[in-house]
């Protein structure tokens, strides 16, 4: 599966899902709940951003898609499908988004994320990330900005550090020589600027 056969697929849900109705006039806030739900489909079968498929030993190891959809049939209220269908969990991700992007560009620049959850990143952090070292930035040329496929990323691999793409994405920007190793360096590295705030 690509991007687009996702897109069909929560395009479906957005017609004719009832828990889903209230969207159906709002245009810009259907276009963001599908790259939502399709984002956090990439990211917790495991899809780098940058590939953006979905192979079928994926799906046959990973039932949560198919249980989603399942519910999805079985129950009109969209928020318990709580995996990736959520408008609910949508909304705090797009909400997290919108107050960040100042100039409201729906693009991110390295200042804005480190205004969020209340200037938890340091420095060193964000740099990393805007270097592209845990997935190459769709947002701008040289990592100039982040944009919203790569908040998604980042804030699904912030909010639950224990699923297996979020300690790869965290590995990617502490492993600063990038040799598959975190080595006492790495870590004083970031300890250092942590221990001084």
């Amino acid at each position: 599966l690509v991007e687009n056969d996702l897109r069909s697929l929560v395009r479906a849900a957005l017609d004719f899902h009832p828990g889903l109705e209230f969207l159906r006039t709002s245009p810009e806030f259907q276009q963001r709940y599908a790259d939502t739900v399709v984002y956090r489909i990439l990211y917790d079968l495991g899809c780098r951003p940058e590939y953006d498929r979905i192979y079928l030993r994926s799906l046959k190891s990973n039932q949560k898609l198919v249980t989603a959809l399942q519910q999805l049939d079985d129950d009109v209220e969209i928020n318990r499908e709580l995996h990736y269908f959520s408008y609910e969990h949508f909304y705090v991700i797009y909400c997290k988004f919108w107050e960040l992007d100042q100039d409201q560009d729906m693009q991110l620049s390295q200042d804005d994320l480190l205004i969020y959850s209340s200037c938890a990143l340091t420095y060193k952090i964000a740099q990393r990330i805007f270097q592209g070292i845990p997935n190459q930035l769709e947002g701008g040329a040289n990592g100039s900005s982040m944009g919203y496929k790569d908040f998604v990323w980042f804030v699904l691999s912030e909010e639950d550090k224990t699923s297996e793409t979020a300690v790869d994405y965290w590995f990617r920007c502490i492993d600063l020589d990038g040799d598959g190793y975190i080595n006492d360096h790495d870590i004083r590295y970031f300890y250092d600027e942590q221990y001084s705030r």
